[in-house]
């Protein structure tokens, strides 16, 4: 679902995107109401979200759709790349940021890796983005509270968020399934009280866990 307060970008970007055969856009409105009432009694796997909506902010949107709909995957499409301010929409939920002036092909990729449960985040704001989840006071010290709880093989599934990997080099450096991994991450998310594998890096990051540094991948996997 694409929700943008701009009418004709938001239709001429749903029409684009309704051409790949592997994505299919069950609507697109122009504010939060609107969006709202989209999503009564159905789920959707994306919801792309405008920053800036007529009625309310794309983030605040994200923070009261992220635990009604926890199966799905929440993108904020901005102006810019401020990294506090993509921090604010990682600890919302969201699992990806876009801007505005992005290439087709950066976005099918973003939406696609979203889909697989990827967070994407561009390279250029990643540490500051990090940075701004260390110190944020919420985040670390729920995370700090809670990492002794963490069972062997989630801290090592953490260690591997934390190095980069994605959940295939996870399960094939701990000779796992791909859903096994799934499994271990959702808890580990549960356990640090975060949204995210970002947030959750970024905790692993505050707790001193080795291998999170500014050569993590864009993706934040």
């Amino acid at each position: 679902m694409v929700v943008d307060g701009h009418l004709a970008f938001g239709e001429a970007l749903a029409t684009r995107l309704r051409f790949e055969e592997d994505l299919d856009v069950i609507a697109a409105v122009q504010s939060a109401a609107q969006a709202r009432r989209a999503l009564a009694g159905r789920e959707v796997d994306i919801i792309l979200i405008d920053d800036d909506l007529p009625d309310e902010q794309g983030i605040a949107l994200t923070a009261e759709l992220h635990p009604l709909h926890p199966g799905t995957r929440i993108v904020i499409l901005g102006e810019g790349e401020n990294a506090q301010h993509i921090a604010d929409a990682v600890r919302a939920g969201a699992s990806g940021w876009v801007t505005k002036d992005s290439s087709m092909d950066h976005l099918l990729a973003l939406l696609r890796g979203v889909a697989r449960g990827e967070t994407w985040i561009s390279p250029g704001v990643l540490t500051g983005v990090l940075g701004a989840l260390v110190h944020d006071e919420e985040v670390s010290h729920e995370g700090e509270a809670v990492l002794a709880r963490l069972t062997q093989r989630e801290r090592e599934v953490l260690l591997c968020m934390a190095e980069g990997l994605d959940r295939g080099q996870i399960a094939a450096r701990l000779h796992l399934s791909p859903n096994t991994v799934r499994t271990h991450t959702q808890k580990v998310l549960s356990k640090l009280g975060v949204h995210t594998s970002l947030a959750a890096v970024a905790v692993a990051r505050r707790a001193g866990i080795t291998g999170v540094g500014p050569d993590l991948p864009a993706s934040g996997r």
